[in-house]
């Protein structure tokens, strides 16, 4: 189940918000004869029961010309389970959340903004721990804190 707000509560303004509901489930288990050990009820790999985002832009006039805006949002990725191996234990991959940041101005055809994304540089884990072969032991992580610098012109 998915459900997605957005309200533009004054001019420039706009808040929205986004969650998710998973509830991904095998309705039979795995074979006994089958490499991996999977019984009914286990969640899929990788799907968390929960997700979600919220988010505040924000846009306004500088100067004759000149719009500036900032943002921020936050997204939360639930608990998740990875891949099923051969036997009954497997990797648990806990919730994270991680913010980002934005401000800029626009010009005609022109934005340069700057960002800051995932402010806290938190370690949230994609994928990866226990596994059936050596290289997938490795954890896979969320992208570190990253600032930067944007410069587009749209055609």
């Amino acid at each position: 189940m998915e459900l997605s707000l957005e309200s533009r509560p004054l001019r420039g303004l706009t808040l929205s918000a986004w969650a998710a509901w998973n509830e991904a489930v095998l309705t039979q288990g795995f074979p006994a004869s089958d490499a991996a050990y999977a019984v009914a009820g286990s969640r899929l790999p990788y799907g968390s029961r929960f997700s979600g985002n919220v988010a505040a832009n924000d846009e306004f006039p500088l100067v004759a010309g000149l719009t500036g805006f900032v943002g921020s949002s936050v997204s939360y990725v639930g608990e998740r389970w990875g891949v099923f191996t051969n036997a009954p234990q497997r990797q648990n991959l806990p919730a994270y959340a991680k913010t980002d940041l934005r401000a800029g101005i626009n010009y005609d055809s022109w934005t340069i903004s700057l960002f800051a994304n995932n402010v806290a540089d938190k370690r949230g884990v994609v994928s990866g721990g226990l596994g059936t072969a050596p290289n997938q032991s490795a954890f896979v992580f969320i992208q570190p804190r990253t600032l930067g610098l944007n410069v587009a012109k749209t055609f």
